[in-house]
Formats: C-alpha cells, structure tokens, sequence
C-alpha cells in the first residue's frame, strides 16, 4: 500500500545543518583525499594511527570471543588470548587479521541485521501545524535517541509518536514520546534523547547499546543505515558504500561516508558489518558549484521550495557515537534523570528473549532471522518485514543437464597421457595470449603493483614473464610461488588430451631452482601439488604434438602451489559433497560453448600472516583466487572468485575437515586485486557485479555471492 502523507518537503532538511556538514566536508578534503590514496594502496598507517588500528582488532576480537560463531582461525585466535599491540603490527598484518575477524564475524550478518532493525522506528510528531518525520532508534529500556534538529525541543515531542514496525509486511506498533519523563538535546552534537510512555512494552524490540569505546570501525570499513527516509516505511542500506574519514580535531565528532541515505533519514543509526552502531545519520553534503550554491541532479541550482529529492548529494555526515557518549557522561543529572542517562551510557546489551506477541506467521522474529541466515541462497529473505536480497543470480541461456562437477565438453581428437617430458626449446613457448578471445574482448596479463615488484622474480633478460604453451606465469622471489597463473582454455580444440595419468614435475632452468618450492614439501603430509594454470585447460591443440607439450609444460614446479587433497583431488571431493574449484571454468566454458573459448587467470593470495609448514620455511597459502575471462555480447566478461582451504591446513588432518565450511564465493574483480596486489588495469569494468545498476541486482552481505550450485554463478 503507497503512504499517504500530509506534510512539507522543506520540513524534512534543515538548510543550516546541511550548510555546516558541507563546510566540514570542504575543510577536511585534501586529508580525506591523502587518507584515500594511502588506503588504496594499502598503507593503513598512513590512513589511522597505529593505535586506533590495534583498538580496531582487539574490538573485534573481543566480539568474536563473545559470540563465538565457530571456530576461529589461528590470527583471530592469538588476538583473542594475547590481544594486539600496535607495535606488532605492519599493515599487511593489519589487512590480514581485520578480513579473517569480519570474515569470521559475518556468519550472523542477516540474522544481528534483522535484530537490529527492529529497534529502529518512525518517529511523527506536528510541529506549527504541520506533520514531521524523522528517524529514531531504542538505545536503552524504553529510551530513543534522534537528531536536535527532531527534536528541538521537548514540547515538539508532546504528541509525537514511536512507530516500530512501520515496515512492507508487518503492522505498526505505535509507543508515545514522554518528555516529562526524560528529555535532552544538544545542538552542537545534533542529538535528542527521549523517553518512551511506560506503560507501553518495548521489550520485543530491544535496543541498541551506545558503545562509547573507539575502534568499532575503521576508515574503508563498509557502513549500513537502517531508514525512514522522506518519513516513508523501513528501508535498509546494506554495505551500500563505506566510511571514508574521520577528521582530525576540531572536526573529530563526526564521520564522513558515502551510502544511499534519502532526504529525511534524519536520526538513523549507521552500523559497522557488525551491527553496532558507530554514527548518527544527520546530514547529506550537497553538491556546489564555485559559488557554493547546491546543485540539482539535472545540473542547475537547487534553490529553497524546490523539491529535496532534486538535490545532488555527493557524501553523508554523521555524530560519533564516542562522542556522544562523553556528552552523555558530563551532563550534570541527578535522580532519575540520571539513572536513565546511566543506562544509556553503560552501553548495555538488550535480552535476547523474544516474547510471544512478536510471533508472526508462527515463528518469532528471531528464528525468521536465523532461518535467513540459514535459509538457500536462490531467494530473497523476509527478515523482519524488510526484504534483504541473499543473492540473485544471472546466467546465459540453459545448458544440457550434465553430471554434477562435471560439464560435457567435445572434441574431435581426444588422447590419452604418455610420459611427462618438457620440451626443451623454451624460446619458442608463446606463453598466454592477450588476444585470444576475439577483438574486442582483448585481456593484457595483470602485472604487479609497485608494493610486489621487488618481490618479482625477474629473467635473464629483466622481464618477468615466465612462457609456457598455452600460459604464463609471474613468480614471488620470496615464497617461491606463483604470483598468478594466466591461460588459453579452448574447449573445442581439434585434439585435446585427457587426464588419465599423473608425470614427474621440473623445475625450471630459466630462474633459479631454489627460487622454485620442489618436492621435499609434499611428502608425509595431505599436501597436493596443486596445477594454477590446469592441465585439462592447457592440453590442447591443432596438432597431438602441441597439446601434449602444453600438458607437459603444466609439471613445471613454477605452476605448482601447496593444496590440501579434499581441495583439489575430484574424487575426494566428490566424496564430501564438495564443488570442485575447477569446476568453476568448466561451467562458464560450457556456458561460452558459441565459441569454446575462456582465458583463467588464478594464484594463491599470498598474504603475510600465512602460517609455515611445520618443519619447513614454506608459508602455505590459505585462499586461492581465480577470474574466469569470457567473451559476452557486450565484448569481454570477467568473473572473479575466491576460495579458502584455511580450514583444512589449520593442522592438516583430513579427518577433522568440514565440509560445510568448504564454498567458493563469486568477488569483485577490485577484491581480488587488494588481495593479490596485481594490477588489473580496466578489468573492472568487464566484471558483471560491477555493470550499471548491477548493485540493484547483485549487492548482497560482504559484496560476495557464496557459490552453493554452478547455477549461482554470474555471468
């Protein structure tokens, strides 16, 4: 049903708020944009001080102690017994705890999503005669705080009502503001706290506790808004955009971020991935032109009694909650009042029981939230009356029902294995073929960003390409692995061989051999030598002869990483129920049958806090990357994903592996070059998550789509 509402636009933005946001927008600029570049490339000491870094990983340890969602990986775990100082860390520690503790975090992102959006409402009250909106959220037993600017003073709360619930799918549960019994605002912080009637029961919509210690966020750390913007029904803004600063002094008492607030949202909490709340929404920044008048989406001026949606907005602003806690703290209040604002500053943890009367459709808000999180990821959930996209998928056409993990793929010549023996003429290997997919579907090999260059291993002749038949490989100098693996896969090649026999591996006589991981490092242990570019991808050809040397060139220990069996043996897998990481290429091949042909890039992440091999100094990696390049009809197509066997390596016991815990998740291209450090150049824009109104579509929580079926992916 559309909302009927009788109120002024112009009631919804306060015009001098809005002015100074954009103020402090202009004076913090050239920090924000030095902040920005330094995040870009990784150089988190550059964007945070140390010690906010290590506030950062401790928080989060400490909620990951709390909830306990599993078990957590080694790095999280030290953090979680011994805690993090800031001098142990460097910033490719810093990145490698802070995605292992939110990766561990997210397993009960929808269903803390769905708890935390109950204790947002709507707040109405009438002003001179006419009605107004904002947004307002439970922060304590029967306490809610909005802006100043919605409240600013505690006779505009007279009559006005909390409206929980006022959401697509579920019936509005209405609670009055009583002033009288708890009212404070401060212009300065932009904040209201009120009470709520007692003799209403809140306690099936909780609170959300105000955490008054620093490090619940940190700058490029995604945000979520929970809504009711233009006073219409709930909406939420799930990983929409991130922070990207928190001034410096005097501006300290507010964060700047990008995400998809409307006119109106006045009041919202803003959430960190974990759900608690680190902001007040309070304001938009506007797009101005030299003169500093506000620009209108069209391109001309917005002038005051145009329509608020007209405005352009480029940022948003909002008060830290620290910041309004130590307000809080220093008010002089005594009695009552006092106690009040104490149960506010505690920052408390509401009960976790949910009474009967929120019972809908038989099943408690709560368990509709878990079975979100545990319900298949080929719809939408309705969590709480809000709809959360889980994930939606896009494929090309139907393909012919083949056996699972496996994709029927013809040729006319298909020959069986003979013994492994690299040619010898290495000047005549051609490695990968940019221009293999066709003109206009052209992909150049990635190459390493200045952080990994030193670290490259580099040939007689000072490149660092290492050509093989059919693919190309950059190696690390330091952990003796693959940088990246790129190949020509050509499902109709007139003869391609199968894989029915395993050869000896070579090392490669164009780089040193002890810059190559050998042998020694598969023995006694449930390690495989896993192939990056794979022999069913790289064995085929015009000729018998060229197919087989391009199987051959695959047993070069330059294409070689360390993978746990179950990872990368097909009938393990198939054993476990698990989905074959090569099955991956395979699908999207079969996908591009018009002309059989994709180009894989792939690697390990090497990442610094990669645990050794016990007894050796080989550090194993923990996740694997892989983008899958096809042509599409609009020229070229990338698909990127990524896929952990941290779990199997943790103390390399196939029997304690879970596999459930075994999923490949579809990425952003841009993920998977913060990971590795390679430069991708414009691949970006070939990637399907990232095409124009893709995020209506495919946004989903941690911007990932978790690959349970082939089906799942997208393409």
């Amino acid at each position: 049903m559309a909302d009927i509402l009788d109120f002024d636009a112009d009631d919804l933005i306060d015009i001098e708020i809005i002015e100074e946001a954009a103020r402090r927008w202009d004076q913090s600029a050239a920090e924000r944009e030095r902040k920005t570049i330094a995040l870009s490339e990784g150089r988190y000491h550059d964007v945070e001080p140390a010690g906010r870094l290590a506030k950062r990983l401790n928080h989060l340890a400490a909620k990951a102690n709390i909830d306990r969602v599993g078990d957590a990986p080694m790095g999280l775990a030290a953090i979680i017994a011994d805690g993090v100082t800031e001098s142990e860390l460097d910033d490719a520690t810093y990145e490698q705890l802070l995605g292992e503790t939110v990766d561990y975090l997210s397993a009960r992102f929808l269903s803390e999503g769905a708890r935390a959006s109950r204790s947002v409402c709507r707040i109405r009250l009438r002003v001179d005669g006419r009605d107004k909106f904002g947004t307002g959220f439970l922060v304590g037993p029967g306490l809610l705080i909005t802006n100043w600017h919605v409240l600013k003073q505690s006779r505009h709360a007279d009559g006005a009502v909390a409206e929980f619930l006022y959401e697509d799918g579920a019936e509005a549960v209405q609670a009055a503001l009583a002033p009288s019994r708890f009212f404070i605002n401060d212009r300065a912080l932009d904040f209201a706290v009120c009470a709520l009637d007692a003799d209403d029961d809140l306690s099936a919509f909780g609170w959300l506790p105000l955490i008054g210690q620093e490090g619940k966020i940190s700058i490029g750390e995604p945000v979520n808004i929970i809504q009711h913007p233009r006073g219409l029904r709930k909406k939420i803004v799930v990983r929409e955009n991130s922070l990207v600063h928190l001034p410096d002094a005097p501006l300290d008492f507010v964060a700047q971020y990008l995400a998809d607030t409307e006119y109106g949202a006045s009041g919202s909490p803003v959430f960190n991935d974990q759900w608690e709340v680190v902001a007040l929404h309070h304001a938009g920044v506007p797009k101005r032109n030299g003169a500093g008048e506000w620009l209108a989406r069209n391109g001309g001026v917005w002038r005051k009694g145009d329509a608020p949606s007209e405005i352009d907005w480029i940022a948003n602003e909002g008060i830290r909650i620290s910041r309004i806690v130590a307000a809080l703290k220093a008010m002089a209040l005594t009695g009552a009042r006092a106690k009040l604002r104490n149960a506010i500053v505690a920052g408390a943890v509401a009960p976790r029981d949910t009474p009967a009367s929120t019972r809908r459709g038989g099943m408690t808000l709560e368990e509709d939230a878990m079975a979100a999180d545990d319900a298949t990821f080929h719809t939408r959930a309705n969590i709480g009356g809000v709809t959360l996209p889980i994930t939606v998928t896009v494929t090309i056409g139907a393909s012919a029902a083949a056996p699972s993990g496996a994709v029927a793929i013809a040729s006319d010549d298909i020959t069986s294995e003979a013994a492994v023996k690299p040619d010898e003429n290495y000047a005549k290997r051609k490695g990968y073929n940019p221009t293999f997919l066709g003109a206009g579907a052209e992909a150049a090999l990635p190459t390493p960003s200045n952080t990994i260059m030193n670290d490259v291993v580099q040939l007689e002749d000072g490149s660092h390409e290492l050509k093989y038949h059919h693919f190309s490989v950059i190696m690390s100098r330091s952990r003796r692995l693959a940088f990246i693996s790129a190949v020509n896969f050509h499902t109709k090649a007139k003869v391609r061989r199968a894989r029915d026999a395993s050869g000896p591996w070579y090392f490669d006589p164009r780089i040193d051999e002890a810059l190559q991981a050998g042998n020694e490092y598969y023995a006694d242990n449930p390690l495989d030598r896993g192939h990056l570019a794979r022999r069913a991808d790289s064995a085929w050809g015009a000729t018998e002869q060229e197919a087989r040397q391009a199987n051959d060139d695959t047993f070069h220990w330059t294409n070689c990483a360390p993978q746990h069996e179950i990872f990368n043996q097909s009938s393990k897998a198939t054993e476990r129920g698990l989905l074959l990481w090569g099955n991956l290429e395979n699908h999207i091949a079969a996908e591009a049958a018009a002309d059989g042909k994709v180009s894989v890039f792939n690697g390990p992440v090497l990442a610094r806090g990669d645990r050794k091999l016990d007894g050796f100094d080989l550090k194993l990696p923990k996740r694997y990357w892989k983008i899958v390049l096809y042509r599409s009809d609009g020229g070229l197509g990338a698909a990127a994903f990524l896929l952990t066997q941290s779990d199997l390596i943790a103390d390399l016991q196939e029997e304690e592996f879970d596999p459930g815990d075994f999923a490949p998740f579809q990425v952003k291209v841009t993920e998977i070059e913060r990971l590795t450090k390679l430069d991708f150049g414009d691949l970006w824009k070939c990637d399907p998550l990232e095409a124009p109104g893709a995020e209506e579509n495919f946004i989903q929580p941690l911007e990932r789509v978790v690959i349970r079926d082939l089906a799942d992916i997208v393409v």
